[in-house]
C-alpha cells in the first residue's frame, strides 16, 4: 500500500553540512495491518511519519502511495491527498474545546467535504473506540485516554486509506497508553484499517503486525 525507496531527509544548517534526519530509509507498510515506527527522541521516527503522511517531502528517494510517487506531487495534490486519504492522530489531542465528542468529529467531517449523514457517522466512530455513551461531553470533562480515543475517532471519520498516529500514548500513564495501543490494534483486526504508529515504548511497540526499529535516521531492525 505504500513504500519508501532509499528516502532521505535533510535540514540544513548554517555554516555547516546538512543534518540528515533520515538516511536511505525502506519500509514497506502493508494493508490492514499495524505498522509500529519504534525508537527514542531524535531518531527520525516522526520525520519518517510525516514523510508517509505527505506532510513533507523527502530530499531524496521515492515515496510509493498505492504505485503513485506522492514526493513528486504539487502541494495542491498533497493537500487533496491528505483531505481524503490519509487520518492523522497526534501526541496533542487538539480538541475543539467548544464541541462535545460528536460535534468534534463531525467537524473533521464537513473538513472533509462531506455533507450528509454526519452525526451518525460520528456516533459510528465513537462506538468503535468505546464513547458512544460520551458522545454529549465537552473535551475537559473527558479523561487525558477518552479525549485521545475521540482524537482517533475524528481521524477515521471519513475512512481513510491509511490512518497514522504519533506518539499517540506519549502524554498517558502507562495502562491508559495501553488501552489506547489497543484501540489500535481492534481497528486493524476488526475494521481491517491500515495504521502506522509511533512509539518510544519498546514493549508498546509489540502490538504492532511489523515493527521498525530507528536509530540516528536509519532503520537498525525491521520484521
Amino acid at each position: 500500500m505504500l513504500k519508501t525507496i532509499d528516502v532521505s531527509r535533510a535540514f540544513p544548517i548554517q555554516g555547516e553540512e546538512d543534518f540528515y534526519a533520515l538516511k536511505k530509509v525502506n519500509v514497506h507498510i502493508e494493508k490492514s495491518r499495524l505498522t509500529v515506527l519504534v525508537g527514542k527522541s531524535g531518531s527520525g521516527k516522526t520525520t519518517l511519519m510525516n514523510i508517509l503522511g505527505a506532510l513533507d517531502p523527502p530530499t531524496e528517494g521515492k515515496v510509493l502511495f498505492e504505485g503513485q510517487d506522492i514526493a513528486q506531487l504539487p502541494e495542491t495534490e498533497r493537500c487533496r491527498l491528505r483531505r481524503k486519504k490519509v487520518g492523522y492522530v497526534f501526541q496533542s489531542v487538539a480538541l475543539i474545546p467548544l464541541m462535545t465528542a460528536l460535534e468534534n468529529v463531525a467537524f473533521a467531517l464537513r473538513l472533509a467535504g462531506e455533507k450528509r449523514g454526519l452525526e451518525d457517522r460520528a456516533l459510528e466512530c465513537l462506538r468503535l473506540v468505546g464513547l458512544e455513551k460520551r458522545a454529549g461531553h465537552l473535551p475537559q470533562e473527558l479523561s487525558g485516554g477518552e479525549q485521545q480515543r475521540v482524537a482517533i475517532a475524528r481521524a477515521m471519520a471519513h475512512r481513510p486509506s491509511i490512518l497514522f498516529a504519533d506518539e499517540p500514548t506519549a502524554e498517558l500513564d502507562s495502562g491508559t497508553a495501553l488501552q489506547v495501543a489497543h484501540i489500535f490494534r481492534d481497528l486493524t483486526d476488526k475494521e481491517g484499517i491500515t495504521v502506522v504508529m509511533t512509539t518510544h515504548d519498546r514493549e508498546l511497540a509489540t502490538i504492532g503486525d511489523k515493527i521498525y526499529a530507528l536509530e540516528d535516521g536509519e532503520i537498525i531492525a525491521g520484521n
